[in-house]
C-alpha cells in the first residue's frame, strides 16, 4: 500500500468559482436597506496647499528640482566624501530619468 494513496488516484474535483462582488438577497435588501453602489474614481483631495490624492485622469507628472541643472553638476564634482556631491549626483539622476520618461521638470531659483 502506497503512503499517500489518494496520489495515484486521478479525481476530477468542481471548483467553484466565487464572485468578486457580493449578491445581496432581496429578502435582506428589504430588511436592511442595503444597496449596491458603484465606486466612483477618487476626487482630489486638498490640504488647503496641495493635492494629497490625484486620481489619475487629473494627474500631471511633473518634477520639481530644487537646483539648476548647472548647479547640480557642479555639485556632483565635488569629493566624494561630502554629502552635497552625493546630493548632486541624485539630482542628475532624477534629472535623466525624468527625460527619459517624458516627464515635466521644473528647476529651482537654487536656494
Amino acid at each position: 500500500m502506497a503512503l499517500f494513496p489518494e496520489r495515484g488516484q486521478t479525481q476530477e474535483r468542481d471548483i467553484e468559482e466565487i464572485p468578486r462582488t457580493p449578491e445581496f438577497p432581496p429578502e435582506l435588501i428589504k430588511q436592511t436597506g442595503i444597496e449596491r453602489v458603484e465606486p466612483a474614481a477618487p476626487a482630489n483631495l486638498k490640504d488647503g496647499k496641495r493635492d494629497l490624492v490625484i486620481s489619475p485622469e487629473t494627474q500631471e507628472l511633473t518634477i520639481e528640482i530644487p537646483k539648476t541643472r548647472e548647479e547640480a553638476a557642479s555639485l556632483a564634482k565635488g569629493s566624494k566624501d561630502e554629502s552635497s556631491t552625493w546630493f548632486g549626483a541624485q539630482l542628475l539622476r532624477i534629472i535623466k530619468i525624468a527625460l527619459f520618461k517624458g516627464l515635466r521638470i521644473i528647476f529651482g531659483k537654487g536656494g
